[in-house]
């Protein structure tokens, strides 16, 4: 390659052209071995500690049948309290909602972001990045394997911004040219307020940048380790979790902090910004507590077992929670749980993250084998039955020439 540097990383290093070092799986469980701290033993999938690469076993895991909960919801319903009403407000009995699986498609991955109603899905240790349109999917080539654990989009650019942790760098897609245009070289959750125009990189610190040339503005210094962060777009305030147990709220326009609420718990963050709600996963990733912003309260606690991931609805105002194999929703007014889904569970799979059209209200959800759309109007529950049924009789979705099944 006499016009391309060699890339000097002990691999080929003699033939004068770049490359990337080839991903190594030894046991085949899609963790690479920089990774897999078991390198030689399977990763067991169970929705338990499944980056880590090593086989284990969920303890006292109560997997409840759809039948299971709702009579322990009617029977015996949890009993919470405000902190400025010390009555207590039980959950409502379970509530028929229209909500139903409408869509499957044949597209794996662990992060999904939503731009301009396609869907973007990146994978671990993959070199593309999944974009689904209403007629087709394809791939936007990434340029090398990359690990990533978090995705952002900016509307206002037509951006994507995928965290790399292999290169430890966060790589910018224009979407336009469906092509990697640049990267940013620190490693971090990335986050996009399109108001001010700004990208909010969480590391150790949290570093933000201008998006029209991406320089580096300002890196704000935290005394712990973040544990998540969310951002207001409206009202330009930013919430961060510290692991000193601290909620630090900060302006975004003057970038400093101006309160801090103690014996704070929490991570994976969602906003509901008509209400001002925050929603967030505790510690032991098996319950979400509900604080009200402007009163700087908790208002309720969820108990939803184990929490993949969440999204709000702000169009039927809903709280959507991803399990290891269930949708459960809650309505936004009450908080109180309103239905639930069981999702279709081939073999070897479980399902990774979800996302909200907040336009159309639809919900996406992306797993190892396939992904699926839950429509809130759809109210098609025998397609999920076919659809069940199809998937005991080991008629797998690669199987299908389609990308798409709908009700």
């Amino acid at each position: 390659c006499p016009t391309q540097a060699e890339t000097v990383n002990g691999y080929q290093d003699s033939d004068g052209c770049p490359d990337t070092l080839p991903v190594k799986d030894s046991d085949k469980d899609e963790i690479s071995d920089d990774y897999d701290k078991c390198p030689t033993q399977a990763e067991t999938v169970n929705n338990y500690q499944d980056t880590d690469g090593c086989p284990d076993v969920v303890e006292n895991y109560k997997n409840e049948t759809s039948e299971q909960i709702t009579k322990e919801i009617k029977n015996n319903p949890p009993q919470v309290r405000l902190e400025m009403d010390e009555s207590p407000i039980p959950i409502n009995n379970f509530e028929k909602t229209k909500d139903s699986i409408s869509s499957i498609i044949n597209v794996t991955g662990n992060k999904i972001i939503m731009l301009d109603s396609k869907m973007y899905v990146t994978s671990k240790d993959k070199d593309f990045l999944s974009v689904v349109d209403d007629q087709t999917v394809f791939k936007i080539p990434l340029g090398s394997y990359v690990y990533t654990e978090a995705i952002a989009v900016s509307d206002s650019a037509k951006k994507i911004f995928i965290n790399d942790e292999r290169s430890n760098s966060i790589k910018i897609i224009d979407v336009v040219s469906n092509s990697v245009i640049g990267s940013i070289p620190v490693n971090g959750d990335p986050i996009v307020n399109d108001i001010t125009k700004k990208l909010y990189i969480e590391s150790s610190n949290v570093n933000v940048y201008d998006m029209n040339d991406f320089h580096l503005e300002k890196s704000i210094p935290f005394s712990s380790a973040i544990t998540d962060m969310i951002i207001d777009e409206n009202k330009n305030l930013g919430y961060v979790g510290v692991v000193n147990d601290t909620l630090v709220i900060f302006d975004l326009t003057k970038n400093r902090d101006i309160e801090k609420i103690s014996d704070f718990y929490g991570d994976k963050f969602v906003l509901a910004e008509a209400s001002h709600l925050l929603y967030y996963r505790g510690y032991s990733e098996r319950g979400i507590s509900v604080m009200d912003l402007d009163s700087k309260t908790i208002v309720k606690q969820l108990d939803v077992g184990y929490v993949t991931a969440m999204e709000f609805s702000e169009k039927y105002n809903r709280l959507y929670v991803l399990g290891s194999n269930t949708i459960l929703i809650f309505d936004g007014h009450s908080n109180n749980l309103v239905g639930k889904i069981n999702l279709p569970i081939p073999p070897i799979s479980h399902y990774n993250d979800i996302e909200i059209n907040q336009k159309t209200g639809k919900v996406y959800i992306v797993g190892t084998r396939f992904s699926l759309i839950l429509d809130p109007e759809c109210g098609c529950p025998e397609f999920l039955e076919n659809l069940t049924t199809e998937l005991q009789q080991k008629q797998i979705i690669q199987s299908r020439t389609n990308h798409r099944w709908t009700c």
